[in-house]
């Protein structure tokens, strides 16, 4: 009989030391994989954005560069910021540097916002490019602004007429335009670029 018992208590122990071992443990120590979405993965995910925008390849970016990273207050996000020089839009014989801030979401990129700078660095220019949800607001006579998937709030000064549908998921570029004084005291304003639905 306590042979019986030395027998099963053994093989309890084997069968839960061959567990613990064959179970990966996550930094935390919690039980399952390990976190997946760490900050090289975000850089990575982050690089690989910003090489697929217009704004970087079509005036030729190049010396594309992350010079830091900080996790964010959801698990999965990080923000990375870049910086990169590229041809000016206006004169294709100079250059001109950007910087940029990626939201980087469980590995997707959910927000971008790049800012020029000219030669004395200062920023000229802050350009956003999101997604998230048109929102008709009844304050102030009525108004339509963009609630984007981080949160930010954005108020478009020329959001053209067939985006200005309730709870319509977009995609959009737009300009921060912080030297317009809105009465609507709702998000930051900005001018679109490009918007599209999301379907």
């Amino acid at each position: 009989m306590d042979r019986q018992l030395i027998g099963i208590g053994i093989l309890v122990v084997c069968i839960v030391v061959a567990g613990a071992v064959m179970v990966p443990h996550s930094p935390t120590g919690a039980i399952g994989r390990h976190d997946p979405y760490t900050a090289d993965a975000a850089i990575r995910a982050a690089l690989d954005y910003i090489k697929s925008m217009p704004e970087f390849f079509v005036y030729n970016g190049n010396g594309l560069s992350v010079t830091s990273t900080a996790e964010g207050k959801c698990v999965g996000c990080w923000y990375v910021n870049v910086t990169f020089e590229r041809n000016r839009a206006d004169d294709q014989n100079q250059t001109e540097r950007v910087t940029g801030i990626v939201f980087v979401n469980k590995n997707k990129v959910g927000r971008v916002e790049l800012t020029q700078v000219n030669g004395s660095g200062s920023a000229q220019h802050t350009l956003v490019r999101s997604r998230g949800i048109v929102l008709y607001n009844d304050l102030e006579g009525g108004f339509y602004g963009i609630l984007a998937d981080d949160g930010s709030r954005y108020l478009p000064q020329n959001l053209p007429r067939e985006y200005t549908e309730d709870k319509l998921r977009v995609n959009f570029t737009a300009a921060l335009r912080p030297d317009i004084i809105t009465t609507s005291n709702w998000g930051t304003p900005v001018e679109i670029k490009t918007i599209d639905t999301i379907k």
